[in-house]
């Protein structure tokens, strides 16, 4: 059982479950530097280019493998369906996206998280 600070009672902390960096961007908001609305969609746009990221260099890395087995006898390699490159490049394309409509509403004030236009 966890006490309030997050221990237990062998004086365990608590593991963080949490992704890093959205506990960086609520470091941001409690210091004051971003109110909610903005860190929360600068978090959402951080998640989705690190998931399109890991998608991409996936899709890369498989590329790379399969081009290696072309290209040399003795070298198997069975990497991704073409099922999972489309399912992957459609996820990697819906990511993006997600982080363009955070990053712009940001950006153009769209529900004046950062206060009154100029």
């Amino acid at each position: 059982m966890l006490d309030a600070t997050g221990e237990n009672e062998n004086g365990f902390e608590r593991a963080t479950t949490e992704w890093c960096e959205d506990l960086c961007w609520r470091d941001r908001e409690r210091e004051g530097l971003l109110p909610m609305g903005a860190t929360n969609r600068l978090a959402n746009a951080g998640r989705a280019l690190h998931g399109a990221r890991t998608i991409a260099k996936m899709l890369v890395e498989d590329r790379r493998g399969k081009l290696h087995a072309s290209e040399e006898d003795g070298i198997h390699y069975c990497g991704l369906t073409s099922m999972e490159i489309e399912g992957l490049g459609v996820a990697m394309l819906e990511l993006m996206d997600c982080a363009g409509v955070g990053l712009e509403q940001v950006r153009d004030n769209h529900l004046g998280h950062l206060g009154k236009p100029r």
